[in-house]
């Protein structure tokens, strides 16, 4: 049995953390043994809060994993400002953002559905490891899981859950890298035809931003690095 927001109007429910709507429903569960189950579920994204005894608790529930969901506006695009800042980021740092993609943003109402493919395909295949070096180790682990299910709604839900921003995008790849007398970078080659790409997630937008600055720039001093043992100086 559904129970409307109307009918229940005596309790107020709080906005979905995730995509930021009210539209959310108390449903009832009765299994075949034991009493009935009560829980929140957002119309809008699907999100579910805790399983409770009774309504009033699987209300208060979810009022409170709302109030303690991803602290970032939960909108689906980037201020004008937003925008300058990663403009900015990009001429300075020779980074091309494919996907700026907010996981609390709700797919059907965003707008956002080829980005949500492009961090499915981009995922995709990926090892525990590999996934931990993005999200955190205790993440990535889950979301190793999720994806040994192959389902990709479960990993849709997963990512909202997890929340936060994940960036995809490209960087060109540097060759013949010069060295000044002293061992140190003097010049190299930039190959835009050439690119390397990259993923990132932070608990908000500008620190995935400055996670895929630090991805840039560890990569170029790796090959630095090359260049100088290569030479015969050894590691900075």
């Amino acid at each position: 049995m559904t129970t409307s927001n109307n009918d229940i109007h005596a309790w107020a429910i709080s906005h979905c953390p995730f995509c930021n709507l009210n539209v959310q429903t108390v449903t009832r569960r009765t299994p075949l043994q034991g009493p009935a189950i009560f829980r929140v579920t957002c119309g809008n994204c699907g999100a579910q809060g805790p399983e409770c005894s009774d309504a009033v608790q699987a209300i208060q529930g979810w009022n409170r994993r709302a109030t303690t969901a991803p602290k970032h506006r939960p909108s689906e695009v980037l201020t004008t400002k937003d925008c300058r800042d990663l403009g900015d980021i990009l001429f300075q740092n020779d980074i091309y953002i494919e996907h700026v993609l907010p996981l609390h943003a709700a797919p059907a109402t965003t707008h956002l559905e080829e980005s949500w493919e492009a961090l499915g395909d981009r995922l995709d295949g990926m090892y525990e490891e590999e996934l931990g070096k993005i999200f955190g180790p205790d993440i990535g682990g889950f979301i190793a899981d999720v994806l040994d299910e192959n389902e990709a709604e479960a990993l849709l839900m997963a990512l909202r859950r997890i929340g936060g921003w994940v960036i995809l995008g490209t960087y060109p790849t540097v060759e013949n890298i010069k060295l000044n007398e002293s061992g140190h970078f003097a010049s190299c080659s930039v190959i835009c035809g050439i690119q390397r790409m990259f993923i990132v997630w932070g608990r908000n937008y500008k620190q995935a931003v400055a996670r895929a600055v630090r991805e840039q720039r560890r990569y170029f001093r790796s090959e630095v690095e090359k260049a100088r043992e290569a030479a015969g100086y050894g590691r900075a």
